[in-house]
């Protein structure tokens, strides 16, 4: 039982190393010494001469398995390297298999019986005799076939002869450090084109093998760990693309149960929910699948370097090793150095709330039930607490919510609930509404207690739990009291004698008795007008298209970093070509002329530094998908954008 264990696993070994090492991935024909020899890419895919060829397009060539990019400029081949090590490989794989009788390398007429290591040529029984007395090669090892079918593939291989034309009675046991050579030599190559004199750097083979050998196996191990790390989130998007499923069959059931009383009334605007649904849903899993391919295209790239590198580490002789080993290492530091996202891009949180929907429904049909779809990002969302504008001990909790692009979440209607526990986390009041904050563009949730104490804090978006235990001390206030709001509550009981909730209140902004000037770089505002196109929720009406452009500039002493370069950029945005539109695209002009529409800063959106971003005032960048994606239909939206305006002292006044 054990020898047939063994013989399964030499069979899969030879198997493996046959695809692996042995097979072009563009033919699927097995490598040889003329047109079809290996060239190794950098990503560590291999390709037969024949095929490279006939893959380059526009002096570059694609790899077929991972679409590595690989520049060939003027059809230069020399940097992708021929593979010279893989002759072993076949002949050992070929001696395994036994697939057809091995013809000899000398006659190649008769059935070969012996292998010559030195000469790397299968020998019949007549060439074996003339070989074992011939003054040049009577001294080389000669291995039976049945020998060799039971030979490790090290032993196999022996020492590399060197490939150089005349040294090839040397033997590959030294290496050159010099920049520009770094490859195994011979002895012959060290006195002739190596020379120490010329500025090589000769070290001995196997020391320099160990050297390498440990530092790629240092690269391999953390691969490896990377691999996990991305397997690790790569089941995490697979895991949120079926919660996504789950969620929206069972916010199709919540839909149709909310409807079932009011049927006849509601069937349109509850058809209309569904298909939001399913769009989110359907956006979603396309994000997610998208992130989910990129995993695991970066995934199998990983595992391919891994592939290969425990491949030559078990299948290559030493300078075999030495001559990829540097390309190898290039590769890991790569890929390990690449970056990739920690998070699912989407999430499951959407959510159905049967708002409205009480006995005087058909007067408010239209604005019934509310699809909240959120993909907030806990790691860049933030929750802070600071003292509040009351006589008694009180704190304020402050939720600004952030997506992974590092954009706030501009919604005002998302379900914030924050609950109060103890140091213990029991329950010391009911889930509260954290109220949202326009000119903050945050949910805040103010509370005072009788004593100063610490306390902790959940907090829930869409039903789920963005922190846990935030704990915050709550101490003598000495400011004097101020006027403030109660908060709304998420339930009516259980109110607490001890605890209460109110709103933080904020001094109203004053106009500028001047006109405000910003420091919006040097740029262009152009319009046009598409009369055949509509936007959602403005039908009857063409389409004001702005488009905004800036060049790259070196910062004024007007802008955060005097003196350093800025990134240009050019943003599009959409208006209805209808009166408020109009009059919000003359008061968008008046706010460009005076600078105020843009900045130089950080990027809200991919965190680069020193580039063009927006200034405050909010624009529809794309025609569809909603308030969410920065789209339409949304209603408020020309109302806000006057107030911003007007926030920044543009009024009709200045038309």
């Amino acid at each position: 039982m054990a020898e047939n264990g063994s013989d399964v696993n030499d069979k899969k070994f030879t198997k493996e190393l046959k695809q692996t090492f042995l097979i072009c991935c563009v033919c699927s024909e097995v490598f040889d010494d003329e047109s079809r020899h290996p060239r190794l890419l950098p990503c560590l895919h291999s390709i037969c001469f024949t095929c490279l060829h006939n893959v380059v397009k526009d002096e570059t060539v694609q790899c077929p398995i991972c679409n590595d990019i690989t520049s060939v400029p003027g059809g230069d081949f020399s940097k992708i390297r021929k593979d010279n090590t893989r002759r072993d490989l076949l002949d050992f794989v070929n001696v395994r298999t036994m697939s057809s009788e091995i013809k000899c390398s000398q006659c190649e007429t008769d059935v070969a019986v012996s292998r010559c290591a030195e000469c790397k040529d299968f020998l019949c029984k007549q060439c074996a005799h003339a070989h074992n007395v011939t003054k040049v090669t009577k001294s080389h090892p000669v291995s039976t076939i049945e020998e060799l079918k039971s030979t490790s593939l090290t032993d196999f291989c022996g020492k590399s002869k060197c490939h150089k034309s005349g040294h090839d009675q040397y033997t590959v046991d030294l290496y050159c450090y010099k920049e520009g050579c770094r490859r195994p030599i011979c002895t012959l190559c060290a006195l002739t084109e190596h020379k120490e004199a010329d500025g090589h750097i000769i070290k001995d083979g196997t020391s320099t093998y160990e050297q390498e050998k440990r530092e790629t196996d240092t690269f391999l191990a953390q691969m490896k760990e990377r691999e996990k790390e991305v397997d690790k989130i790569t089941n995490w998007v697979k895991y949120e693309i079926l919660k996504v499923h789950e969620r929206s069959m069972q916010l199709e059931e919540n839909i149709k149960t909310a409807f079932s009383n009011c049927r006849e009334v509601l069937d349109k605007r509850e058809h209309e929910l569904i298909l939001q649904i399913k769009q989110h849903c359907e956006d979603k899993v396309k994000v997610l699948n998208q992130q989910k391919a990129r995993l695991e295209e970066f995934k199998m790239e990983i595992k391919d370097s891994i592939s290969f590198t425990d491949g030559v580490l078990t299948g290559y002789s030493k300078a075999g090793f030495l001559q990829v080993h540097g390309q190898i290492n290039k590769r890991h530091e790569n890929l390990y150095a690449r970056r990739f996202d920690q998070c699912p891009h989407r999430t499951a949180n959407m959510t159905f709330n049967a708002v409205n929907m009480g006995t005087d429904f058909q007067k408010h049909v239209l604005t019934l039930g509310i699809v909240d779809s959120v993909d907030i990002d806990p790691e860049h969302s933030k929750i802070e607490t600071f003292t509040g504008q009351v006589c008694q001990p009180s704190k304020v909790i402050r939720v600004s919510l952030f997506d992974r692009e590092r954009r706030p979440f501009l919604e005002e209607k998302a379900d914030v609930q924050v609950r109060i526990l103890d140091t213990s986390n029991h329950p010391l009041t009911p889930f509260y509404n954290a109220v949202h904050s326009d000119s903050d563009n945050c949910f805040f949730h103010e509370l005072t207690r009788d004593e100063p104490g610490v306390l902790v804090a959940d907090v829930y978006v869409c039903g789920l739990e963005i922190r846990k235990k935030i704990k915050f001390a709550i101490k003598d206030s000495k400011l004097p009291p101020v006027g403030v709001k109660k908060g709304a509550r998420a339930k009516d009981t259980g109110r607490s004698k001890t605890i209460k909730h109110r709103i933080p209140v904020r001094p109203a902004s004053k106009m500028n008795e001047k006109v405000v000037t910003g420091n919006q770089p040097r740029g262009s505002m152009d319009v046009r007008i598409e009369k055949h196109l509509s936007l959602p929720g403005n039908e009857g009406c063409g389409t004001i298209v702005i488009t905004y452009t800036f060049q790259s500039g070196i910062q004024t002493e007007n802008h955060p970093k005097p003196k350093k370069p800025y990134t240009g950029t050019t943003r599009i945005a959409y208006l209805p070509d209808n009166d408020k539109g109009q009059k919000v695209l003359k008061l968008l002009k008046v706010a460009f002329e005076r600078g105020l529409l843009f900045a130089v800063g950080v990027s809200q959106t991919t965190g680069v530094d020193n580039c063009i971003v927006w200034n405050g005032v909010q624009h529809k960048t794309s025609r569809h998908g909603g308030h969410l994606s920065f789209g339409y239909p949304d209603p408020d939206y020309l109302d806000t954008v006057l107030d911003q305006l007007a926030a920044k002292g543009v009024t009709e006044v200045d038309l």
